[in-house]
């Protein structure tokens, strides 16, 4: 095949795999379908908590289901002010 063919196939795409490794606290979140608003909320709070090594506790899980309710920009804000504890100790 010549560059000018392209290389092309036939049939859909197999879906590609988590780049990320998933919380077991979000297994009740539907595979290979768009997420709601809160459900993304609730991947981008768990990644944050987690790349934070913030390890949350029973009581934990009802807040983050919680603030996932809320608007992207307070979610963002949770988010962003995980990311900056990345460098100091608790």
């Amino acid at each position: 095949m010549t560059p000018a063919e392209g290389n092309h196939h036939s049939g859909p795409a197999a879906p590609a795999a988590p780049l990320l490794p998933i919380s077991p606290l979000l297994s009740d979140l539907p595979a290979g379908v768009h997420l709601t608003a809160t459900e993304a909320h609730r991947v981008m709070l768990h990644c944050a908590l987690d790349s934070a090594g913030v390890r949350l506790l029973s009581d934990d899980v009802l807040a983050v289901i919680r603030i996932a309710e809320l608007n992207y920009p307070t979610v963002g804000a949770v988010v962003s002010w995980l990311g900056q504890t990345e460098h100091r100790h608790w």
